[in-house]
């Protein structure tokens, strides 16, 4: 591809996205395009960008596929040129046919940069002063598979633990027969964390509204306002987030939120969508039991079906471990005069009441009080 090759959509049913998600999603889906080459030679093409975002992939195609890509970062202008671009005038790309062209532009600018190459300076410092206050109470260099789990959930306890040695074992693999395994330098180990723990969309959105690899206050006032609605947002609220929040002790003393920060706080209660304030009584309970809805449980002590399945008393244990605040028990007289609990005239089994009430002591306030 030449610098003066040029590529412009053929399909024009496609309106802008209204946010990152929405524009990754429509470059992982693929558009037609037209390959246009200085001379006027026009080749059609369905592109892509790869699952793992680390090319963009093209068909039909003569090449061989591990061939027919072109990596994230490499011939940005192909797709990053403006609507004006000059090999597209005399093919008649006007300005209001193009508008698809410019979801591919972030593709190099975002992905190529410190997302899946690098991370911005402070949380590469920051990530290299943890590994060193770990490694240094072993007297070591390097951190085995055990203690990189225990220190990324550390950081981060949303990673699972699975996640984190899939990682490990895959940094592992990817190493040279003659180097020794089993264990992660700094530089592998902030690799390995910045990997599992970005996430695109979320990345994106910093991007969106900051000018570099973190959100300053003014950055982070403008996100609150513009994206989460928020009124009346202050400066020394966004300092206070960003200290609340900015795991490098750089980044708090400039007032620089990155991404591990940015992170952090969209996935804390802050930014939950549940009201905290309903996590305790906040309704009005001075009425009669009647007006209210209560969380009811049926035929409680049945764990299958109400013919022939079995009873138990689990069915009550797992009813007021859900919150229910009535259940409800169908007393017989038993075969030895004590009662049991039983839906009568069917199939299904009988237990002892006295089973089912120690349960309900024990497990009735268990969630409520």
């Amino acid at each position: 591809m030449s610098g003066d090759d040029g590529y412009f959509p053929r399909l024009l049913n496609h309106s802008a996205s209204d946010g990152p998600s929405d524009c990754l999603h429509y470059m992982q889906t693929g558009c037609d395009l037209v390959k246009v080459r200085s001379t006027s030679r026009q080749y059609h093409r369905y592109f892509m960008l790869d699952e793992d975002m680390s090319a963009l992939r093209w068909h039909p195609t003569s090449k061989k596929p591990n061939k027919a890509k072109i990596p994230v970062g490499e011939r940005q202008g192909a797709f990053g040129a403006g609507m004006n671009t000059t090999c597209f005038r005399p093919h008649g790309a006007e300005q209001s046919e193009c508008q698809p062209r410019w979801e591919w532009i972030p593709v190099p600018i975002l992905l190529s940069s410190s997302f899946l190459n690098s991370r911005c300076a402070a949380a590469i410092t920051w990530l290299s002063k943890v590994f060193t206050a770990v490694t240094s109470r072993t007297d070591g260099s390097y951190l085995d598979e055990q203690e990189v789990v225990e220190l990324v959930q550390k950081l981060n306890p949303s990673i699972s633990n699975n996640r984190i040695r899939l990682k490990f074992k895959e940094i592992e693999q990817s190493k040279p027969p003659d180097e020794e395994k089993g264990r992660l330098s700094s530089k592998e180990f902030a690799d390995l964390y910045k990997e599992i723990s970005t996430r695109p969309e979320i990345y994106f959105l910093l991007v969106r509204y900051a000018s570099n690899d973190f959100m300053t206050v003014d950055d982070l006032m403008l996100f609150l306002e513009a994206e989460q609605g928020m009124k009346a947002v202050t400066k020394e609220k966004c300092r206070l987030l960003i200290e609340q929040y900015e795991p490098s002790r750089d980044g708090r003393e400039k007032g620089h939120l990155g991404i591990d920060g940015f992170t952090s706080y969209l996935l804390s209660d802050e930014c939950d969508v549940f009201e905290p304030a309903h996590r305790v009584v906040c309704q009005d309970m001075t009425h009669p039991l009647p007006h209210y809805f209560v969380a009811t449980s049926h035929n409680t002590f049945l764990l299958e079906d109400q013919l022939k399945g079995p009873a138990g008393v689990e069915g009550f244990i797992r009813a007021l471990q859900s919150g229910c605040r009535c259940v409800e028990m169908h007393c017989w007289d038993g075969a030895d005069g004590d009662p049991v609990v039983f839906h009568g005239h069917t199939l299904t089994s009988m237990i002892s009441f006295k089973a089912v009430i120690e349960s309900i002591n024990e497990f009735a306030f268990c969630v409520s009080e």
